[in-house]
């Protein structure tokens, strides 16, 4: 689904301090991976939002990645934690990525497809 009422499909620049969510659901934490569903505090709009934190045993410097993937309440009832993997998620169309340097860019936003 295309998030259109929500001010970050909106946005041409969106940093980390536009993100103002609160947790609705959570699927699963584990101590470096995290499922959540999520609502933008701003328009309603639910995400399902699949944390991985990639661990530098070497330096200490841990990387989370963010992949957040906007679904309809009816998607939202039906989703199931379980069914994919976090790059299996990747493959949602659009979705929302937040990587370690806080860019966060939509990939497939102008997909043809939905």
């Amino acid at each position: 689904m295309k998030p259109i009422q929500c001010h970050l499909w909106q946005k041409d620049k969106i940093t980390q301090e536009d993100f103002d969510f609160e947790v609705v659901k959570t699927y699963y934490e584990y101590s470096h991976d995290w499922r959540y569903l999520e609502r933008c505090k701003q328009c309603d709009q639910l995400y399902v939002s699949d944390n991985v934190e990639h661990i530098d045993w070497s330096e200490g410097d841990d990387k989370i990645y963010t992949t957040l993937i906007p679904v309809s309440k009816e998607e939202a009832k039906q989703f199931d934690p379980n069914d994919k993997s976090p790059l299996e998620l990747l493959a949602s169309d659009p979705v929302l990525l937040w990587n370690p340097d806080d860019s966060v860019k939509w990939v497939r936003k102008n997909s043809l497809s939905k």
